[in-house]
């Protein structure tokens, strides 16, 4: 709502970095398409105040006539508020739909310039229900991961995210089911991931080909398109949300070498991590207020 995207302006305005200012692009539009709502909703509530008055003195008019035509001057009067109450209603809807242009050009705005911000994702991300003969599906939109190994592209952009993603998938109402949707699009076959502690210990790892769920697309252009699903308890998805500074790690490549008759392999891994707004939905859609044993 309104009070959501004031304080996405507020949140971006107060994170203007050195050599930015509302003069300069992207602030400067983002400065203008903002006081294009506060205008557009200053017309909006002056329309509903006129079709406000408008209803008043019609419905106040109709209680003094003594039948519809019987006083030509009333019936005149009556026809006329009729018109001024049509036309207040045309123009509240007009300005209605200019505001909505309005806060649709600003989220935009938000889209265009403010890549992987926080305001940014907000706009974008969302859990969506789902219900089927099969049970009700709660599943995230967007799996973004923010990516370790890439910086931001500007100043003012967050922190970039990773090609891949991983969606949780809450399947039913009594006695849930859950799974990861690991899902992206690369090279060559991905060989697994896992999702490390801070403190180092392992809470999950996945090998591609023990995955009994997985659907994968060799594309002529050389990349392999996939998808996995995964299943996660729940007491390691709630070591997963405990952990903030967790790290996921996707598995590329494991390399084989030998030293005299010594065989060595080497995994090699990329590190990203789950956005703390993502860990939080975990904990609504898990419903992991409570310890979990």
């Amino acid at each position: 709502g309104l009070m959501e995207d004031s304080l996405r302006y507020v949140s971006l305005m107060a994170r203007i970095p050195a050599g930015f200012s509302d003069v300069n692009s992207p602030y400067l539009e983002l400065t203008s398409s903002f006081s294009d709502i506060a205008l557009k909703l200053d017309a909006s509530r002056k329309a509903l105040i006129d079709l406000r008055t408008a209803r008043e003195d019609l419905i106040s008019h109709v209680a003094t006539m003594d039948g519809v035509k019987k006083n030509a001057v009333k019936y005149d009067r009556f026809k006329q508020l009729q018109k001024d109450f049509a036309e207040a209603n045309k123009t509240g809807v007009k300005r209605l739909k200019e505001l909505d242009d309005a806060i649709e050009a600003y989220r935009q705005v938000i889209l265009d310039n403010f890549l992987n911000t926080p305001e940014y994702w907000a706009l974008l991300y969302e859990v969506e229900f789902k219900s089927s003969r099969k049970g009700d599906v709660l599943a995230e939109n967007y799996g973004f991961l923010l990516d370790m190994n890439r910086f931001t592209a500007e100043k003012y952009h967050g922190h970039l995210v990773s090609d891949f993603q991983l969606k949780l998938v809450k399947k039913g109402k009594v006695n849930p089911a859950f799974e990861f949707t690991f899902s992206g699009e690369y090279n060559f076959p991905i060989e697994g991931f896992k999702i490390v502690s801070s403190a180092g210990t392992v809470l999950m790892e996945c090998v591609r080909d023990s995955i009994p769920s997985k659907s994968e697309d060799f594309k002529d252009e050389g990349l392999v398109s996939f998808e996995w699903n995964v299943s996660v308890p729940v007491p390691t998805l709630a070591q997963i949300v405990d952990d903030p500074n967790h790290s996921f790690r996707i598995q590329f490549v494991t390399i084989g070498n030998r030293v005299n008759l010594t065989g060595y392999t080497t995994k090699m891994y990329r590190e990203y991590r789950i956005p703390q707004v993502r860990l939080d939905n975990w904990i609504e859609m898990a419903e992991l207020t409570e310890p979990v044993s």
